[in-house]
């Protein structure tokens, strides 16, 4: 009996000690606390297990990235960085957030180094070395550098040799080729002198536009909301130099875009050996009688899909040369048509005429008695008719035609019929009344499909 007592008890300590060393098993150390190595960036991703999380390694492992990017880039204190900050404009949370997300778009080398789960949740731990991430920067960094050097060097050189154009597309592209590591070391050595890459870039491309102009001109500035312009607008561009001798702007990319107002135009040109680059307004939309084109250098052509909105917010910053253009818009004609024939008397007071004036007015169509005037002809043919006396329900009908006409080609462009539309009341009189108001119900339905025609 007590040999068997000294077995249980030996097999309950036995189950107790694998229960205690399966629970240690279960939550390793790096769970409950976040482990700290010198060599090592880490990182720890826990996903909350859930229908909505399927993907929960990868969920994870994006985590621990990001949480590896932000201790990369959880300490800004160079002068660099304050300075980057400023020029750009936006806020110390806004930089810091960028270059945790650009950091992580460009992290390599890393390792799983464990993973643990219970019943609610996922988690990773990620770690990478800090002598293999910094040696891969300095290899993206040192490519980068040597490739904007070089763009810097050949736009210096077209800009001595009056190329500014040329100029201009070269100290851009060597901006945008440092995007990434704008905030790091970017010394360089130039003309037996060193040099900051990124400011010099800077400094010197904002001096280059400084000294280009960009004008806009047109033989006439007022066009018809829905209509084109009928000559393109010419944007011309010169650099002065020195001695303010004016010499054109050939291969330059511009870029126009309505500043006040709404169309379609072709938003992009590029200059001719005059310099000259032609604006062509294909359609106005909005209805405002003052609306604004601007024409300016175009660097789109200059960012990626993933550009960094630190850097373009540092080429914002940048005083681009720009020209405005300002256009005189009418608001679309018609010249109304309208016969309305009534079956009772021949009443004076045309019921539909006031109802499509209102509506069209509503979206600044204006009206002219003039048809030589008239973009567009609007005719209404609106004729009632007498229907049946039902114990004491009278009813009457009205045929209701629609047609638009284009003035300038004489095209007919709309034309719709709404019949049998029925008006019922105690009399004649009231049943035709009621019955046009219904057509007018109809018209406004079919609103749309009119505007559509005549302001496209």
């Amino acid at each position: 009996m007590k040999r068997l007592f000294v077995i249980v008890v030996s097999g309950i300590v036995t189950v107790l000690l694998t229960a205690l060393n399966s629970s240690a098993k279960e939550k390793p150390s790096w769970v409950m606390t976040r482990p700290v190595s010198l060599g090592y960036y880490v990182g720890i991703g826990v996903v909350q297990k859930g229908p909505d999380n399927q993907n929960l390694h990868d969920i994870a492992r994006g985590l621990a990235l990001k949480d590896i990017s932000s201790e990369i880039s959880s300490y800004i204190s160079s002068r660099t960085d304050r300075i980057i900050i400023e020029k750009a404009g936006i806020l110390f949370e806004d930089y810091k957030s960028n270059l945790t997300t650009k950091t992580q778009a460009h992290l390599e080398g890393y390792n799983l180094i464990d993973s643990w789960e219970d019943e609610n949740e996922y988690w990773v731990y990620y770690r990478l070395s800090k002598e293999i991430y910094l040696n891969k920067r300095k290899q993206r960094l040192e490519k980068a550098k040597e490739l904007s050097f070089d763009y810097f060097k050949e736009a210096n050189f077209h800009k001595n040799n009056s190329n500014i154009s040329q100029s201009v597309l070269l100290y851009l592209k060597a901006y945008y080729t440092l995007q990434d590591f704008i905030a790091m070391p970017l010394k360089v050595y130039y003309e037996n002198s060193e040099i900051n890459l990124e400011s010099s870039i800077y400094t010197s491309l904002q001096e280059l536009l400084n000294k280009i102009n960009l004008t806009a001109h047109a033989l006439g500035n007022t066009v018809t909301v829905g209509k084109p312009l009928s000559q393109p607008i010419i944007f011309s561009t010169y650099y002065m130099d020195t001695n303010n001798k004016k010499t054109p702007l050939p291969n330059l990319p511009l870029r126009f875009s309505f500043i006040k107002g709404a169309g379609q135009l072709l938003e992009e040109t590029t200059t001719n050996e005059y310099g000259i680059g032609e604006c062509r307004v294909i359609k106005i939309t909005a209805t405002g009688n003052i609306q604004v084109i601007q024409g300016e250098i175009d660097t789109k052509n200059f960012k990626t899909t993933d550009s960094n909105f630190v850097h373009q917010n540092l080429v914002n910053s940048l005083i681009f040369p720009h020209a405005h253009f300002q256009l005189n818009v009418l608001k679309i004609s018609v010249f109304v048509k309208t016969i309305e024939s009534h079956f009772i008397d021949s009443r004076p007071i045309n019921y539909i005429e006031p109802i499509v004036k209102n509506l069209l007015s509503s979206h600044d169509i204006s009206f002219t008695a003039d048809i030589s005037k008239a973009d567009f002809l609007l005719e209404i043919n609106a004729v009632s008719r007498q229907g049946v006396n039902a114990y004491d329900i009278y009813t009457a009908y009205v045929d209701l035609t629609i047609a638009v006409t284009d003035l300038s080609n004489q095209t007919e462009i709309y034309e719709t019929s709404q019949n049998n539309v029925k008006g019922m009341e105690l009399d004649y009189n009231k049943a035709e009344l009621n019955a046009f108001k219904n057509a007018g119900k109809k018209i406004k339905n079919i609103l749309p499909e009119i505007l559509s025609k005549i302001q496209n």
